[in-house]
């Protein structure tokens, strides 16, 4: 929907708006199913087949998934042999999306704290979960170049060369603007002195460095 680009670094847009991996889903759905058939009547059709699975033990049908999803959320003893302890339909599919988004952020902070190109989002984004510019009605273009700004995703510097946007020269990297060499995030957005009349127009103030990068 924001078209954003294939090279873009997915990190900021699982943590920025806070979603789930679709195989989350899926895993959590197949919970769910799982949940309502255990708990019906073992006169259904439908329960009658789940047993007969169970009783073939294949591990590539989808009983056994459900048996390794709880195990990986730490909730194996819900399995009883395929037989749903107790509880209400829908208590223990909750507990597993509770235990594997928990682990799924936990992946997003590791992941985050080691990649080589985010740059200063990997220290100011502390927190997964939606972030105020989602909720301020932009434009789908001006959201996606939100979110490159806060990426270092910007045609800036040393990063044109990596984004294929520098195949005329190798450096050095100057602004094009105000003709300073280091044309970083940092100058885009505090630096230049080009870009002074926009950024209090935007800001109320002159900002610099890292600070303009946190406004976004």
């Amino acid at each position: 929907m924001l078209g954003l680009d294939n090279k873009f670094n997915g990190l900021v847009l699982r943590g920025d708006i806070g979603i789930k991996c679709m195989r989350q889903s899926r895993l959590i759905s197949m919970v769910k199913y799982w949940e309502r058939v255990s708990s019906i009547e073992d006169i259904r059709l439908v329960k009658q087949t789940f047993l007969i699975i169970l009783q073939h033990g294949r591990k590539d049908l989808w009983p056994n998934h459900v048996k390794n999803i709880l195990d990986r959320a730490g909730l194996g003893n819900c399995w009883n042999e395929g037989k749903r302890i107790g509880g209400m339909v829908g208590t223990v599919s909750r507990l597993v999306a509770s235990r594997l988004e928990s682990q799924e952020v936990q992946v997003w902070q590791a992941e985050k704290a080691s990649s080589p190109s985010l740059g200063i989002y990997a220290v100011v984004k502390e927190n997964w979960g939606e972030e105020i510019y989602l909720k301020m009605r932009l434009a789908p273009d001006d959201l996606k170049w939100v979110m490159y700004v806060r990426g270092n995703f910007m045609p800036l510097g040393e990063r044109r060369k990596y984004l294929g946007r520098n195949r005329l020269r190798d450096g050095p990297y100057s602004c094009p603007m105000c003709g300073e060499m280091d044309e970083s995030l940092q100058h885009f957005l505090g630096g230049c002195r080009e870009l002074s009349d926009l950024r209090l127009e935007i800001f109320g103030k002159e900002v610099g460095g890292e600070i303009g990068f946190q406004k976004f």
